[in-house]
Formats: structure tokens, C-alpha cells, sequence
């Protein structure tokens, strides 16, 4: 299980204040990491609570729904850890944008950064959070695009678990690796992070730095992740911006005449490297801007919605995060917004070396 996490804001863990009946804004507090979802009357109150904007309220509702879901479990198997995700932020400026750009809600991206944020402390109890890239819309000068990755970290910064951070193409193109790694605190663009007995790995491509195509995975880190693969004895969660398994593009407003923009060149390479290893039975991914759920070879590449893209320049964004919940022996994830999904696996049995 992980440890209790201290404040990534240096300010010292709030503690509920003890009352024999729920405020309606209990909610807003933060909660002991609690290992059962909201209470029904702790929902109730969450619902009237009169600072949630409606998306919340209607997530507190989902919410109801999903105790039920997660009852089945509960009598057999306790929830061991959550986990939300959220992708493709791109914080940045929009206006004289060509009209299919106007898509991408970048004007709301720190605000629905804010409300998951909310959502996954708050309402959830999440253990920690994952962002899969394009925290910026890199638009104009560096120096423009480190402001607004501070924006995105610190509308994050509010989490008081742990972040993990895989990169995007946005987040590289918009100021040089060295800096940008520096602003995530990461030593690399690959690593390895063990969250209460399930393994997350994070890879990074790089690509034509503004061209956004031809995107690959070095040598060096496909023999980093072999090797890592080999050696964690439990099951293994992928984190990729870019998606690793081929789907329909279609009718994808952003890729589907230029495939080249959304998929790693050396992409094949890395998923016979997953499915030799045998412990991969999800990897979860962004950079497409829509959702897609992908079985190859027995595990399951599933693609997240933006959270700011919308279906047309004048409508909301998909307001779109992900929560998995970690059991013993299975995941569920179970994805908000538009669209909203319920996905389960059960994991490889633990390696004993």
C-alpha cells in the first residue's frame, strides 16, 4: 500500500473537522484517503453543496451509480488503490486558430484541470494522478510556453498524493528537454513508478520538433523497458501519450489523413516487447483526442479523451478523466465525462524470483 504522501503545496495535511451529521460542504474538505468511495448521504450533501459547478454534481450522481458497481467487489475484494487520469490539458491560447483547432477548448483547460483535481482528491480519495501529456498548447515563444506549463503544474499542484507524469508532443515541442524535465521533475522521459504493488511505466517518443510527426521510441529506452519488464515480479501498467496499437482514424477530426501524426514510427516494437513480457494487461494512452479500447494479444490499449476537446467549436468540452481502481487480482477503470466507459481485467498472477 502506498504511504501517506506529504503535501506536494508544503502546507500541512488539513483534518476534517468531527461532526455527527455531514456538512453540506464536507466534500470540500480533504478526506483521510478513504478506502470506500463517498458515503450515499456524504453524495447527498455533495449535490447541494452550492460552490460544485453542475459537471461535479453530475459526477457525484455517476458516483451513486458506480457504488453499485463496486459493491460485487467489495464483498470479495477490498479496493487497494485508485488512480485518476487526465490527458491532453493543452493550456494555451486558441483565438485566430483555424476553424478545426477551435475543437480544442484551450481556454478551459486550467479550469477542467482544477475540477479533476477536485473530483480525484476529493470525491474519490485517489492514491495518486497520472497526466499522459500535452500539459501546453505550445503556441508562440518559449518563454510563453514555460508560463504556461506552470499554469497546468500548478492547477495540478493541489493533489496532495503523488503525480506522475508521462510527456507529450506539445509539452517537447514547446521548450527545449532539458527544461521541460526540470519543470516535471523527471530525470528522463521513461521511467518506472511502484504504487502499492502495481508498476507504472512511462514512455516518452520523440519527434520533427513542431512538424508533431514521425515519432519514435530511442534504443536505449526499448532495452530500458525490456529489461524493466523482466525484472517486476507484479502486474505492469503502461503510460503512453501516443498510441502504441493501430485503430480506425476515419473519422478523426486531427489524424485521419496524416496517421503519421498520431502513431510512433517504432511503435510494433514496443508492443512485442509488452507481449513477451507477459505483465502488461493495460496500457493506457492519449494524444488522439478520442476514445478507443484496442485488445492485442491479450492486453488492453485503451486511448482517453482530451479533457478539453469538444465535439463542435461552439459546445462544452468532453470534461473527460479516468479513475482505475486497483483490486486484488483485477482493475477496473471507469472513465467521466464524454465518454463515459467501465472497462475490467483481471492481472497476472505476482512472479516469485
Amino acid at each position: 500500500m502506498l504511504e501517506p504522501i506529504p503535501s506536494q503545496s508544503g502546507l500541512p495535511e488539513q483534518k476534517p473537522e468531527e461532526s455527527s451529521r455531514t456538512s453540506p460542504l464536507s466534500c470540500l474538505q480533504p478526506p483521510p484517503r478513504p478506502k470506500e468511495l463517498l458515503s450515499d448521504p456524504e453524495l447527498f450533501a455533495a449535490l447541494e453543496a452550492p460552490l460544485l459547478g453542475p459537471k461535479i454534481r453530475e459526477d457525484c450522481v455517476e458516483l451513486n451509480r458506480l457504488q453499485e458497481q463496486l459493491k460485487l467487489h467489495r464483498k470479495f475484494l477490498p479496493v487497494e488503490q485508485r488512480f485518476g487520469i487526465i490527458t491532453d490539458i493543452h493550456n494555451g491560447l486558441t483565438p485566430d486558430y483555424p476553424l478545426g483547432l477551435a475543437h480544442k477548448r484551450c481556454a478551459t483547460a486550467l479550469e477542467q484541470t482544477r475540477e479533476f483535481v477536485f473530483r480525484a482528491q476529493n470525491l474519490l480519495g485517489c492514491d495518486a494522478v497520472i497526466q499522459l501529456g500535452d500539459l501546453i498548447e505550445d503556441v508562440g515563444s518559449v518563454k510563453e510556453n514555460h508560463k504556461r506549463m506552470r499554469g497546468s503544474l500548478n492547477a495540478l499542484r493541489p493533489f496532495r498524493g503523488k503525480i506522475v507524469h508521462a510527456i507529450g508532443n506539445h509539452d517537447l515541442s514547446g521548450m527545449p528537454e532539458d527544461q521541460l524535465l526540470e519543470n516535471l521533475g523527471l530525470s528522463s522521459l521513461f521511467n518506472h513508478y511502484n504504487l502499492g504493488g502495481i508498476s507504472f511505466v512511462t514512455l516518452g517518443a520523440r519527434g520533427e520538433k513542431h512538424a508533431h510527426k514521425h515519432f519514435m521510441f530511442d534504443r536505449v529506452q526499448l532495452k530500458w523497458l525490456e529489461d524493466t519488464l523482466g525484472n517486476i515480479p507484479h502486474p505492469v501498467v503502461i503510460l503512453s501519450h501516443f498510441p502504441l496499437v493501430d485503430f480506425d482514424l476515419r473519422e478523426n477530426r486531427w489524424f485521419d489523413t496524416t496517421p503519421e501524426t498520431c502513431f510512433p514510427i517504432n511503435k510494433d516494437e514496443v508492443v512485442e516487447i509488452i507481449t513477451r513480457s507477459g505483465r502488461v494487461p493495460l496500457v493506457l494512452q492519449g494524444h488522439a483526442h478520442e476514445f478507443n479500447h484496442t485488445i492485442k494479444d491479450g492486453t488492453s490499449y485503451v486511448t482517453l479523451q482530451s479533457v478539453i476537446e469538444s465535439d463542435s467549436p461552439s459546445s462544452q468540452p468532453s470534461g473527460s478523466y479516468a479513475v482505475l481502481f486497483s483490486f486484488s487480482g483485477s482493475l477496473k477503470l471507469h472513465c467521466f465525462g464524454q465518454p463515459r466507459r467501465d472497462l475490467e481485467w483481471g492481472t497476472p498472477q505476482s512472479r516469485k524470483h
